[in-house]
């Protein structure tokens, strides 16, 4: 047992030790820092100089108690520091004591610096500290002469050469091998990474060629590229503006290097990478700015994949960027009467708007439709659709009879919104006298503001809402799109999570079920314990736990290490961000739940990345050639509720397209019973035959945390999921306009 303990805590220190190594091209897989390690190797007294600096800096973070994320920028500025040292034969007691005094000056800059860049605009340190450690300390020693390396030198045609001993320079192995394996680190980590590094470099290349063909100046190519890397891999999303802006980074970059080395060169210093440092503030600061065609993340920096993930579930889920979500603002089922670009006012700059009325047996009115009372909507309350201060309202306009309108007063009676995010919505052709709002007030999403009626241009009850830059009526509508809502459709109601109806679509609210909302609810510290199977052989132990991390993420952490993040609103539960080693049971878990509504929804749809499909290798490797920033899946969610058995079946089918004419596809299952939530969880490659993967819920307990007694208790297991066909009911209905189910 203590050799065995032995030997996970050496793993765990050595897979800590090359995430390190691998942070340096921003990532933290330990395989991306064992490339980049050995890249080292090549200069090994480099390699020595950053193993102590290291040392030093790990040392001073746990004797200071220094935060998690101020250890992980010192670690990467303290290696770069100690490689430094080590290249320029630093090989002399001074040169020992200069390396203690620099890793130590690198940590506690990286200490002091890391918070005011954050408070200054949530600005990366990057490796500043690094170049301003060196700055001080480097002149020290009187020689300054890189080391011998252990390989001959080797030379390339410019400019391929230039670009692998730039690329080794990352690392302060300016040889071509060591660039070699740089570029395999960075094509491993991320194939956009990769084509940025080549990217950047050949931009940087140019202008520096252009600007200074003859000039003799210090190492600069690995600027270019670690600015075209940090700018458009890592804090921009992948996409034409963020390309362009890792251009421009790269191209500044080599002017920046220029006059600094002018002025550096005379003092017997080198710019380092100080101008990869500049042109990556410089630009980020001012992309901060940018209102659309570029997605920047400066406090959750990631990998080109992981961000071209995140837009694709945010796009799906909340709705599509720069559009502003909305509640729906009405109780009960109403139909579109005019959508956006339609065909009778909503043209021009007043394009994105939405009418609404009530349609019941192919007509929005009883009888003769002579009366305003014989009208569906007329009458029937409104409802605020977001957040905001009401800042104008008009109650006295009189409602038209059928068929008349008031050009005059366009927007008839009205109320006007505005958002935390300065945007301003309008609700119009309201019922006179019925407005509950007044100026200044602060209403909230569900707040009820007035009745349905007929006012202004508006030749039958209905009502009118978009979105608008300004407060002045009239001003240019904005994009928006409704969130929460079931839509009826000829195979029945559906629920979207976000979703921009059309004309002539049937929609309404969605309202979570509490019992449903209850059983999916995973507080801070609670531990779910499964047994484990596949193909029917031995049942073995799984467990995760719900954590929060540092910067107040809720995530499902298994026992392994894998985890993903997750929310539970008033609408849904909802996972992303799948992250740590493999783990089928948690991608099979993502896969059966990842969104699951709260209200009682019958069928959605959603579409999680492909790395959860519990794909072969050959799968695997085919996709990681053809799909560099990701694939995901098309799936199609059903729910119904079991009377017999007193849960609810949630049943999912997964398809995969790996070339067009070909689909590969899972079937997933989950039982959520109302006591103990998943119970069950099942997934089989075919819609027949047993299930070849199983997890059934043995115990619920909860971790002692913040004086919460720990608690574990045993769940009943239920039948076998495949005797539990699904409810071919489908008798359930939308909430009725007073709020009654039908």
């Amino acid at each position: 047992m203590a050799r065995t303990d032995f030997l996970r805590g050496l793993t765990a220190h050595a897979r800590a030790f090359f995430s390190g190594y691998s942070a340096v091209v921003f990532t933290e897989r330990p395989a991306v820092g064992a490339l980049c390690f050995a890249a080292t190797g090549v200069f090994p007294r480099a390699a020595l100089g950053g193993l102590g600096a290291v040392v030093v800096s790990s040392l001073l973070c746990r004797a200071f108690a220094l935060p998690e994320g101020v250890r992980r920028a010192a670690f990467v500025n303290a290696l770069l520091t100690g490689l430094t040292l080590g290249l320029f034969q630093l090989g002399s007691w001074l040169g020992l004591a200069t390396l203690i005094l620099a890793a130590s000056t690198a940590t506690w800059i990286t200490a002091a610096l890391a918070p005011l860049l954050w408070r200054a605009g949530e600005l990366p340190v990057l490796s500043l500290p690094f170049t301003l450690a060196l700055w001080l300390w480097l002149p020290i020693q009187p020689a300054a002469i890189p080391a011998a390396g252990l390989l001959p030198a080797v030379t390339f045609a410019p400019p391929l050469g230039d670009f692998l001993k730039s690329l080794g320079w990352i690392f302060l192995s300016p040889h071509p091998l060591a660039g070699v394996l740089v570029f395999a680190a960075l094509t491993l980590a991320s194939r956009w990474l990769a084509w940025l590094a080549v990217t950047g470099f050949t931009v940087g290349y140019a202008v520096l060629a252009l600007w200074a063909p003859l000039a003799e100046v210090p190492p600069l190519g690995f600027n270019f590229i670690l600015a075209a890397l940090t700018v458009g891999g890592i804090y921009a999303a992948p996409g034409l503006g963020g390309f362009l802006l890792a251009l421009f980074a790269a191209a500044l970059a080599a002017p920046v290097g220029l006059l600094l080395s002018f002025w550096l060169t005379p003092l017997g210093l080198y710019p380092f990478s100080a101008p990869f440092v500049a042109a990556s503030l410089l630009m980020l600061s001012g992309a901060r700015l940018a209102g659309r065609g570029l997605y920047l993340s400066l406090a959750h920096p990631a990998l080109p994949e992981q961000h071209a993930e995140a837009l694709h579930l945010e796009s799906l889920r909340l709705g599509p960027r720069g559009s502003v979500p909305l509640a729906v603002p009405f109780l009960g089922e109403w139909q579109i009467y005019q959508g956006f670009d339609g065909a009778h006012t909503h043209r021009g700059p007043w394009r994105h708007g939405l009418d609404f009325f009530i349609v019941e047996g192919g007509r929005s009115f009883a009888g003769e439709g002579l009366a305003l009372a014989d009208y569906h909507a007329f009458g029937l309350p409104v409802l605020s659709p977001a957040a905001g201060e009401v800042v104008a309202i008009r109650d006295g306009v009189i409602d038209n009879p059928p068929g008349e309108v008031n050009t005059r007063e366009n927007w008839g009676n009205y109320v006007l919104i505005r958002t935390a995010g300065g945007a301003h919505v309008l609700l119009a052709h309201l019922r006179q006298g019925s407005l509950a709002a007044t100026v200044g007030a602060w209403v909230k999403a569900g707040d009820f503001l007035g009745a349905c009626g007929s006012s202004g241009r508006s030749p039958q009850p209905h009502l009118h809402l978009h979105v608008q830059d300004g407060r002045a009526l009239g001003s240019p509508t904005r994009p928006f799109h409704l969130i929460n809502l079931m839509q009826r459709a000829a195979e029945g109601i559906a629920w979207w999570p976000a979703h921009l109806p059309a004309q002539g679509d049937r929609l309404g609210p969605a309202h979570a079920n509490p019992a449903l909302t209850r059983a999916l609810t995973l507080p801070a510290g609670r531990r779910l314990y499964f047994e484990t199977r596949e193909d029917g052989g031995p049942w073995h132990e799984w467990e995760a736990e719900t954590v929060i991390t540092l910067t107040g993420q809720t995530r499902l952490a298994a026992a392994g290490g894998a985890s993903a993040a997750f929310v539970h609103t008033g609408a849904a539960l909802a996972f992303f961000d799948r992250d740590g080693p493999a783990d089928p049971w948690l991608d099979l878990l993502l896969l059966a739940v990842g969104l699951t509504p709260l209200a009682d929804a019958r069928q959605w749809r959603d579409s999680p990345p492909a790395r959860l499909f519990p794909a072969g290798q050959v799968m695997r490797v085919w996709l990681w050639l053809t799909r560099p920033l990701g694939a995901f899946l098309n799936s199609s969610y059903q729910r119904a509720w079991q009377e017999s058995q007193g849960v609810w079946r949630q049943s999912a089918v997964h398809c995969l397209t790996p070339v067009p004419g070909r689909r590969v596809r899972l079937e997933t299952l989950a039982l959520i019973a109302p006591q103990g939530g998943i119970t069950h969880i099942a997934a089989r490659s075919g819609p027949d035959g047993p299930w070849q993967w199983e997890m059934r819920l043995t115990a619920i307990g909860q971790s002692a945390d913040e004086g919460i007694p720990a608690w574990r208790v045993a769940v009943q297991g239920s039948d076998d999921p495949r005797s539990q066909d699904p409810n071919p009911d489908d008798s359930r209905r939308l909430i009725d306009n007073r709020g009654e189910t039908t």
